[in-house]
């Protein structure tokens, strides 16, 4: 149980319009209440929000799984850990010829590549709400 005006006087609720929104609901509740049902509340809008942006992104990454697997698969035969290599060019000569350049070596993220498609196997078998 949470008690309102210890909860009131415990902070300083003037400090955005939100908060004197938020301070002025408080007031309006009993003075003892339970503080779970509103978590409980909390946690379903989160996990809504969480669902939206996770449908939203996980087409792109299975497309992208899918393509470092095959790039994977394609190399299954040589020894070594796959990367990705980038070359940047950081100095032009007055022609336009690269002077100086910068490589990026970054190793593929092989355990997030099985970590989306499972992730992608559990959204399918998941019943839609």
């Amino acid at each position: 149980m949470l008690d309102r005006d210890e909860l009131l006087n415990s902070y300083d609720w003037n400090k955005t319009r939100k908060l004197k929104k938020l301070s002025v609901e408080i007031q309006n509740l009993p003075s003892q209440f339970e503080i779970n049902p509103y978590l409980a509340e909390m946690r379903k809008c989160l996990e809504r929000i969480s669902g939206v942006i996770l449908d939203d992104q996980l087409q792109e990454l299975v497309r992208s799984a899918d393509y470092i697997q095959r790039l994977v698969y394609e190399t299954k035969d040589i020894q070594g850990i796959p990367y990705v290599s980038r070359i940047r060019d950081e100095q032009q000569d007055s022609e336009g010829k690269t002077k100086q350049f910068q490589m990026e070596i970054r190793w593929m993220p092989l355990h997030l590549v099985d970590i989306v498609v499972k992730l992608d196997s559990f959204m399918k078998s998941k019943p839609k709400s």
